[in-house]
């Protein structure tokens, strides 16, 4: 009998400015050792990636997201929110013309 590990997808690290694309795929939400956490899944250029959710990640993509072309800009900033705290500055736009059915590959389009 000949084993395969499964690995799941890359893991997006939220360390450096960058523009994320793809199609969101939903979240799951984790328990971690600092308690539950959203576990969001992105399917870009044909590959699933994974990103931990922030408050802003959270609150800003959510069921009605799913199957729609999403666009996730970091700008390596920080941010203080209303009440004080710290926190990485995200853009999130949604292509709200795209859908399941358009461009479910991760690939833009046409």
């Amino acid at each position: 009998m000949a084993w395969r590990e499964k690995k799941g997808g890359a893991t997006i690290p939220w360390d450096k400015p960058q523009v994320r694309e793809g199609i969101y795929r939903g979240a799951a939400l984790k328990t971690t050792s600092l308690g539950e956490a959203r576990l969001h899944t992105l399917l870009e250029n044909g590959n699933q990636q994974t990103f931990w959710g922030t408050a802003i990640l959270d609150n800003r993509l959510g069921p009605e997201d799913i199957g729609k072309r999403v666009r996730i800009e970091y700008s390596g900033q920080m941010i203080t929110t209303k009440g004080g705290r710290q926190a990485k500055e995200f853009r999130v736009y949604v292509d709200d013309a795209s859908g399941d059915d358009a461009g479910g590959n991760g690939e833009t389009p046409e």
